[in-house]
């Protein structure tokens, strides 16, 4: 029998709606529950995320490394990740069980950061990564480079080193554009620049088959305690020194979504964004 975790937000609501879901999956296979908090062990063939955008993302973070697919099941607001609604679970895993399925490949973001000549953390993302102040109304300095070559200095709130998936998150928030997700594509966007000139760009996460390197340099901090962190898909932070060096490059991992019908991004615009 195969093994299939239940990856949940452990609220009230969503707690219930987990316990029913598990009573379907435990006919078919060997089920644990998985506290969206919690760290994962072991292997699984199956994710079952349930909650909002915020618990997909943790459980992409903790399953794409193992290679493990996610049914993501909504009981968000928006769920832009997410494929069904908790009505629907019991023919949801029926395909399963059947194979009858597509799978979502996505690209993920790994950040690298540099103090001196020593590496300090590495984190992973599936939406964004986020340079951004903690509270200092002062603004950053930064400068941002594309395989070593300086793209500018910005001065600004912070910036955003998005995902296509992640684009419809806090990108487009910023003024930054909507990107079709299927292709590896960096999109930097500054938040709140202090320049009109100052302008989102969309690069290949690729050239040819070598990586593209992002890098962002802290070059001044807004207040002497500093007060800059960065943030992987708006939930794991690591605190900024000036001088730092942030290098961002595609991960080897990606996140693998279960589709039980073919994905349509523009349909899913329509619908999340209420476009007529």
């Amino acid at each position: 029998m195969e093994k299939a975790v239940l990856f949940y937000k452990k609220t009230p609501i969503i707690t219930k709606e987990a316990m029913k879901i598990y009573g379907l999956l435990k006919k078919c296979y060997r089920v644990d529950l998985l506290e969206s908090k919690a760290k994962i062990r072991g292997t699984y063939d199956l994710m079952v995320a349930l909650g909002g955008d915020g618990t997909i993302l943790r459980g992409a973070r903790v399953a794409a490394p193992k290679g493990i697919p996610i049914l993501g099941v909504n009981l968000g607001k928006k769920g832009f990740l997410s494929e069904i609604h908790p009505r629907g679970i019991s023919s949801a895993i029926s395909k399963v069980l059947r194979y009858d399925y597509d799978l979502d490949e996505r690209m993920m973001v790994c950040a690298e950061l540099r103090r001196g000549s020593r590496k300090i953390a590495e984190s992973l993302a599936l939406n964004d990564f986020v340079i951004s102040k903690s509270g200092i109304a002062r603004l950053i300095k930064f400068t941002v480079y594309v395989d070593n070559e300086p793209v500018r200095q910005h001065n600004a709130d912070g910036i955003i080193i998005s995902t296509p998936t992640g684009s419809t998150a806090y990108n487009v928030s910023a003024g930054g554009p909507l990107v079709y997700p299927m292709h590896p594509m960096f999109i930097i966007t500054a938040i709140c620049p202090h320049s009109m000139s100052d302008r989102p760009i969309v690069i290949a996460a690729r050239r040819d088959r070598d990586l593209v390197e992002v890098k962002v340099t802290i070059d001044e901090m807004p207040g002497e305690k500093g007060g800059v962190l960065l943030t992987a898909d708006g939930q794991d932070f690591i605190e900024l020194k000036k001088g730092d060096e942030i290098v961002f490059r595609e991960s080897p991992y990606m996140t693998k979504f279960i589709r039980l019908k073919r994905f349509n991004f523009f349909r899913v615009l329509r619908e999340k964004m209420n476009w007529s």
